[in-house]
């Protein structure tokens, strides 16, 4: 057994043995044990871990899937930064849409977005591997604020604490941990028996929760109308959005090195 792999295991344990002792030391917060809570928090941490670990699974990968395809160096850089650019552009919107049009139907655009940006690392071609990323970047906006959000407030709507909202927080902050070692797990033994494209094929299986079929997953959580508050109009909330980016970006002028350091984060990993 290789060092790395002995290291991994045994930090494993040790992880394992800080969570359960943590768990025993703390006192669970009052109504925490509530069963109409717990399976909505249950509900929310099964369709929040395969989001986010359909996400883990063909991140390590899409750098040497490009490579496999043969695609030039500069060809690959520009998929990438077509990739950051479409979470920078429509980050900033998405917002706004869940405002207008929901925060559940935001939250299922993700999985149908998604699933469209895995079918298309399937083929070797550029083009096609261009619009993949664009909307792999639209994805990721919408999968690290539109499920949070969307958690927030129906968290409040159902009258529920604030310090059962910070448990479901720490679950999942959790239960993101693990299923990104899983699918690094994952993805790694689907390059050895599959091939490079192995792991775009895989965070398929992750969006399942997000199919109409009756009794799922995401079906149990995204059940709940959500009611909106915010823009009247889509382009209304786009104008919003825009004058807001325009508004820090005046602010940032004077400092060079904030203003870069806002680019380089303006949008979440693709």
């Amino acid at each position: 057994m290789s060092l790395f792999i002995f290291s991994f295991y045994f930090l494993c344990l040790v992880c394992f043995g800080l969570y359960i002792f943590t768990r025993k030391t703390n006192t669970p917060p009052e109504g925490s044990n509530d069963a109409e809570f717990v399976s909505f928090r249950n509900s929310y941490l099964i369709v929040y871990t395969l989001g986010m670990a359909g996400d883990w699974l063909q991140g390590p990968y899409v750098y040497a899937l490009y490579e496999h395809y043969g695609m030039s160096k500069r060809d690959i850089e520009f998929l990438f930064v077509a990739g950051f650019g479409a979470s920078m552009l429509f980050g900033t919107i998405v917002g706004s849409i869940a405002d207008k049009y929901g925060r559940r139907k935001n939250c299922i655009i993700y999985g149908i977005v998604y699933g469209l940006t895995c079918i298309t690392k399937h083929f070797n071609n550029f083009w096609v591997l261009l619009i993949g990323r664009l909307l792999g970047g639209t994805a990721t906006s919408i999968l690290w604020s539109g499920f949070e959000s969307w958690l927030v407030h129906e968290h409040h709507s159902r009258g529920y604490s604030e310090h059962q909202l910070e448990e479901t927080f720490n679950l999942a902050i959790f239960f993101n941990s693990i299923g990104a070692i899983a699918s690094g797990l994952v993805s790694q033994y689907a390059v050895d028996w599959f091939g490079f494209v192995a792991p775009s094929t895989a965070p398929c299986w992750c969006c399942w929760p997000w199919l109409p079929s009756p009794g799922c997953a995401g079906q149990r959580i995204m059940a709940t109308p959500v009611l909106n508050s915010g823009p009247t109009s889509l382009l209304h909330g786009m104008r919003c959005a825009l004058t807001a980016k325009c508004s820090a970006w005046a602010s940032l002028r004077p400092c060079s090195r904030a203003a870069c350091t806002a680019l380089c984060w303006s949008g979440p990993r693709p």
